[in-house]
């Protein structure tokens, strides 16, 4: 009996296939290293790039003012910050905070399975509303330029 137990394991450790070879799987990347430095441009023509995994930040331009927010870090200059919940390969939630670390309002960011377009949950806590803000992939390098 025990001959066939580990004759068993063996197969079963045989025959199971090794990923990790796989030099182009990237699924172990999160939102932020997937969608470093690529930029989008939602459907009210506000464009943004989603991230600067070096520092650690993110730039939007918002009624043609260019702003930048490192998170975890308090804006003074526009009275909110950002900090991040999840960051996993399909999904980035991001909680927007007051000078209080109230939280005001949740993000939830979901690519397409091609990675060329953005669903984004917005839901306002101050006034409980949601909305629904598309954005799709450019060739910007820099939205602020």
């Amino acid at each position: 009996m025990k001959r066939i137990l580990i004759l068993t394991a063996i197969l079963v450790f045989a025959c199971s296939s090794d990923d990790s070879s796989d030099a182009n799987d990237n699924s172990n990347q999160t939102f932020l290293e997937r969608f470093d430095g690529v930029v989008w441009q939602s459907d009210d023509e506000d464009t943004l790039t989603i991230i600067d995994n070096d520092n650690y930040s993110w730039k939007n331009v918002f009624n043609g003012d260019c702003r930048v927010f490192y998170f975890g870090v308090f804006n003074e200059n526009y009275e909110f910050g950002y900090n991040i919940i999840v960051n996993e390969y399909n999904l980035l939630v991001l909680d927007r905070f007051d000078v209080d670390d109230n939280v005001i309002s949740r993000s939830t960011v979901i690519p397409s399975e091609d990675g060329n377009l953005l669903t984004e949950t917005y839901e306002d806590y101050s006034d409980n509303t949601e909305d629904i803000i598309y954005a799709n992939r450019t060739t910007l390098t820099d939205p602020c330029e």
